[in-house]
């Protein structure tokens, strides 16, 4: 921890709640549409990665994050923030117990999706941001990069959180049916968070970095560069974004994925499968890997 301890804040605005990811499952929809609600306030800084960061504990670490809460409203009741790497196990670290030692009570929220479609999904944004320097198949990249599946085991992410805050401290969301239910959806996170009610009908979820958007996004950030890009999005009115973001330079193409390369991810994610249905039931049974699992075959 930095030199200024816990005590020595308590009157700074800290966050109660954490979107804490998964990577590739619309928690950037999430963040962006939460943020509509007049007792919510959020950075406009999304991934903060304070907890999971190599710098956590350095000097004036603590201090920079909390500089981010120094504008919250009074009125505000729910404070947050979105980091998906607080979920990148074992690799980013203690985040939930760096957390609890900072934080009072915060709640978490958890966006999950069929994982070999997140892990698909993830393997091609690494591609599409770093070219065959990161892999020249799905197959390589199994052997190299530990992230791809670990975070696909979302029971095992989800893990550390219940037994340092407790299972009612963390509200699981699936993907697919915050796109297809968003304001069922929202009503759940209202009654998790303790929100007044809201009129969300006119706030649909949006699909924020779906394939053809994140091969934009990559484009800028090569031509910029990502420090500069982050900076730059972070000022920038969402409808200039819009405008502008199409106009990025071409990015190649991932490699294609093979079914033996697609049953070798299965295989690798199944087991940490099982035990996340058991949490969920039938919230998950939509997703392909489940009925896989189940042996139910996908319609012709």
């Amino acid at each position: 921890m930095s030199g200024t301890s816990v005590a020595e804040t308590q009157s700074v605005a800290k966050p109660n709640l954490i979107l804490i990811g998964a990577s590739k499952c619309s928690t950037t929809s999430l963040y962006d549409v939460l943020q509509y609600h007049p007792q919510v306030w959020l950075p406009r800084q999304k991934g903060v990665y304070y907890f999971s960061s190599v710098e956590y504990g350095s000097p004036g670490a603590w201090e920079a994050y909390l500089e981010l809460f120094e504008m919250v409203p009074n009125d505000a009741v729910v404070i947050g923030e979105a980091s998906n790497t607080y979920t990148h196990q074992p690799q980013c670290g203690p985040v939930a117990e760096r957390i609890e030692t900072q934080l009072d009570d915060p709640k978490f929220i958890y966006v999950v999706r069929d994982p070999v479609t997140r892990a698909v999904s993830h393997f091609r944004h690494k591609c599409l941001d770093s070219g065959s320097s990161y892999a020249t198949s799905l197959a390589e990249a199994l052997e190299t990069d530990e992230l791809l599946v670990s975070v696909s085991c979302y029971a095992a992410q989800l893990r550390p959180f219940f037994e340092m805050f407790g299972a009612d401290s963390v509200k699981i969301i699936v993907s697919e049916q915050m796109h297809r239910e968003p304001v069922t959806v929202m009503r759940q996170v209202e009654q998790f968070l303790h929100l007044d009610p809201f009129d969300w009908q006119g706030q649909h979820m949006p699909r924020v970095n779906a394939y053809g958007e994140l091969k934009q996004t990559v484009g800028w950030q090569k031509l910029l560069g990502y420090g500069l890009h982050k900076k730059l999005r972070a000022i920038t009115p969402a409808r200039l974004r819009r405008i502008v973001k199409p106009m990025a330079p071409k990015v190649a193409d991932p490699p294609s994925i093979t079914p033996t390369e697609e049953q070798v991810l299965f295989d690798r994610i199944v087991d940490d499968l099982r035990e996340l249905v058991e949490m969920l039931g039938d919230r998950v049974s939509m997703w392909p890997s489940v009925q896989k699992m189940n042996g139910i075959r996908p319609p012709s």
